[in-house]
Parts: structure tokens; sequence; C-alpha cells
């Protein structure tokens, strides 16, 4: 009984496979994804952060009576939500936007970064580097 406690998904998973259409297989591999492509502890925990919705945006910081605003610390014209922070926000998307183009003059590979590559990685085991430099890319923003 104690390790089926300790298996199961957390209560953000619905969230994620509502929110990004998973199914059932895929999801546990969400979770799994930092664990492969990173060794740096603070990583992991900044992407286990984020996948729970415990990252600290502005919108929790209100909650907490930490912060006057719940807008975007970088546009200050919408909630600062995980997804806006991290792709939504037009400082954001052009760092996602400079990064495609720096990607693809370094491999000769084009990509095309969705909001839930950002968020949740890509599941693809050839993109294990790309994973972890998007994992790099959120922890910078975050950072600023």
């Amino acid at each position: 009984m104690l390790i089926q406690l300790e298996a199961t998904l957390p209560k953000s998973a619905v969230k994620l496979q509502d929110k990004y259409d998973i199914d059932s297989i895929n999801l546990p591999k969400i979770y799994l994804l930092s664990q492969t492509v990173c060794l740096k502890t603070y990583l992991r925990d900044f992407q286990f952060k984020i996948l729970n919705y415990i990252t600290c945006t502005n919108i929790l910081l209100k909650k907490m009576g930490k912060v006057d605003s719940d807008l975007c610390s970088f546009c200050n014209t919408d909630r600062e939500y995980i997804e806006h922070l991290f792709y939504h926000c037009p400082f954001s998307l052009l760092f996602w936007r400079d990064f495609e183009g720096f990607w693809s003059i370094n491999t000769n590979e084009v990509i095309n970064l969705s909001v839930q590559d950002i968020i949740i990685g890509i599941f693809n085991e050839d993109c294990e580097f790309l994973n972890y430099c998007i994992l790099v890319g959120k922890s910078t923003i975050f950072q600023c």
C-alpha cells in the first residue's frame, strides 16, 4: 500500500492532461522527462514546480501578499500565470523565436516550439539536448 501511494501522479496531472490533451500513457513520462535530460537538481525541481503549478508567479505571490499586482513582470499587460510567463508574454515569445533561430543555425534543424513544448517538453528520444536547453531557457526567463 505504501508503494502504491508513492507511485501515484500528483493532482495537477489531471490539469496537464486536460490542458494539453495528453494520454494516460505519456502522462508519467512528463514527470520523468527532466530527470532523463538533466543532472542538475535545481533544474529538476524547477520543472517539477512548473508541472505542479507551484512556481512563484505574481499570481501566487499576490495571494501570499508579497506583491501588489499579479500582472506579468515583463509586459505588465496580462496576469502572470505559468503559460503566460514562459510562452505567451511578448518578451518570452521573442526569446523563444530567437532560440529557434539559434537552434536552426547551429543544428541545421528547423523547430517551431509550442506552448506545450515549452511547459512540458518534447517526447522524442532524439530531443534530450533540446529539452535540456528548453529547461535552461525557462530557468533563465524565471531568473530575469
